[in-house]
């Protein structure tokens, strides 16, 4: 007999063997929502090319003239970043190699428009060169366009920036020094530190 209800169940299913009322699978269907997260962070890419140096003319100035120095930042980024500029250290004069003279950096709110030979200074101006690809690429901010003094160590202060996803901006510094008549024959330099940095 066992056997034979064991077929009948076999050929009629499980509801129909037991006779028990069995309600459609969908009404026991359950559902959850999966929030599916990745984390973009923001970056800053494509050349990303830095100038690693800013020489002023190779032959050197005569005393009492002026000379520049450039150098380029060029990047894309994926939203807003901000390039800032500030002194490697708390000495901001540029400093000779051989002996011990220096030459002060301007204040860092001169904003000057152009150099005068005659008298000692040194400062940097900073110009978007190219805005870049994108609805709001590079500009620059405040008086950047104007020379001025390089900030100390641990007071950088920001030249230019993007406010969205910006493709191949670049930004120029420019570098100048303006000497006196008795400015002492030297080479003189001092370490600035440029940042590209991505908005929080």
């Amino acid at each position: 007999m066992s056997k034979t209800i064991t077929k009948v169940i076999a050929g009629l299913g499980v509801a129909a063997g037991l006779g028990v009322a069995i309600l459609p699978l969908s009404s026991y269907a359950v559902s959850q929502d999966v929030v599916v997260s990745f984390k973009v962070n923001a970056t800053l890419s494509g050349s990303e090319s830095f100038c690693t140096a800013a020489n002023g003319n190779s032959g050197g100035v005569p005393a009492g003239t002026v000379d520049t120095a450039t150098c380029a930042v060029i990047y894309s980024a994926n939203g807003g970043a901000s390039v800032s500029i500030v002194d490697k250290d708390s000495t901001t004069s540029l400093t000779g190699t051989s002996l011990s003279g220096t030459i002060a950096a301007f204040s860092a709110s001169a904003n000057l428009s152009g150099l005068t030979a005659g008298t000692e200074g040194w400062g940097y101006k900073f110009v978007a060169t190219t805005a870049g690809a994108g609805s709001n690429g590079l500009i620059a901010i405040g008086n950047a366009a104007n020379y001025n003094g390089v900030p100390a160590s641990g007071s950088p202060l920001t030249v230019g920036s993007n406010t969205a996803a910006v493709t191949n901006a670049e930004g120029t510094f420019t570098f100048g020094v303006q000497t006196a008549i008795t400015t002492v024959a030297d080479t003189y330099t001092d370490t600035v530190t440029i940042a590209l940095t991505p908005a929080a």
